[in-house]
């Protein structure tokens, strides 16, 4: 079942009745384009609320995003009261078509979590069902909200998550409208590297027209070689018409105002140096940002970046 308006009136109110094939405890809906936040207010037959969803502006995607309402008690039928406050004007009318899809039939979608290279650790939930170690896939209602904490052991580190859900930080969130796999990577300190990036402004007066040059220092504290480790660079403050004046040594490659580097392995203790330079040809400020990684695990992200300005006189 679906509703959809468009319109580019005030404060709009919609009524959408969803009946179900059998009484559901928890059902979904994809929301579409709106410059505007709304709001949902969901209501069982007998007009008692069910649950209240707050929705953001979206713009830039047309696809839409789910979101859940679960019930209390199994529900035949639900009302759907959506409130879209809009600005008058016509101005607005490209960006207010809201879709509504409703799903019926199972209340309930499975979660599962897959631990992923050598290190060890556990993955919990909340709410509680999934801990993995021993357990790995648990049952939600359909349309909750599940956080996601790994931790790893000692000797181990967490690498980030994967499938559907992303980041490298330690937790995850995800809403659930249907069955969905998440992967937690946790690898061994003892086979990553620690590649540490630092930058330097190399010319003491820059001036227009003159070469300015970055120093660029990339080292793995290891305790593991850095396989396959890769220099990225990236000007700021460079017009197109003169990024043909950046200039990079040897085993580097500049397109447009990136420039990246192949420094092949660097065992533990290793420390490379990359001079890269630019002729600028007004005043004003040249930043570099740089970055290094590798095909070896990396055991701390925080410090493989960095960053270095130069005032051009």
């Amino acid at each position: 079942m679906s509703g959809q308006y468009v319109s580019s009136e005030g404060y709009l109110f919609r009524n959408l009745i969803i009946t179900f094939p059998s009484p559901v405890s928890a059902f979904g809906f994809k929301m579409g384009l709106t410059s505007q936040p709304w709001d949902i207010e969901a209501y069982d037959a007998a007009g008692n609320v069910v649950e209240t969803v707050s929705v953001l502006a979206i713009r830039g995607s047309s696809a839409g995003d789910f979101h859940g309402i679960a019930s209390a008690t199994p529900i035949a039928q639900a009302i759907l009261v959506i409130g879209l406050p809009l600005q008058p004007g016509a101005q607005w009318a490209a960006f207010d078509d809201l879709r509504f899809s409703a799903i019926g039939g199972a209340a309930t979608v499975a979660l599962s979590v897959e631990r992923a290279g050598n290190g060890l650790g556990s993955v919990v939930s909340d709410p509680a069902g999934i801990d993995c170690g021993a357990a790995c896939t648990a049952s939600f209602a359909t349309g909750t909200a599940v956080g996601l904490a790994a931790t790893p052991d000692a000797g181990s580190y967490f690498g980030g998550w994967g499938g559907a859900c992303s980041g490298t930080a330690s937790s995850a969130a995800i809403v659930l409208g249907a069955d969905e796999t998440c992967s937690a990577a946790f690898h061994l300190l003892a086979e990553s590297a620690d590649l540490a990036v630092s930058a330097v402004l190399g010319t003491s007066v820059p001036r227009v027209g003159r070469r300015v040059g970055f120093s660029v220092t990339v080292a793995n504290g290891g305790p593991a070689t850095a396989r396959a480790t890769v220099l990225t660079a990236t000007l700021t403050g460079v017009v197109a018409a003169t990024s043909g004046t950046i200039t990079a040594p040897s085993g580097c490659t500049v397109s447009g105002t990136s420039v990246s580097c192949a420094l092949g392995n660097l065992r533990r203790g290793a420390r490379v140096r990359r001079t890269i330079q630019v002729v600028p040809d007004a005043p004003g400020t040249i930043g570099l940002s740089a970055s290094a990684s590798s095909a070896t695990p990396e055991s701390n992200a925080a410090n493989s970046s960095a960053t270095a300005a130069a005032s051009v006189r």
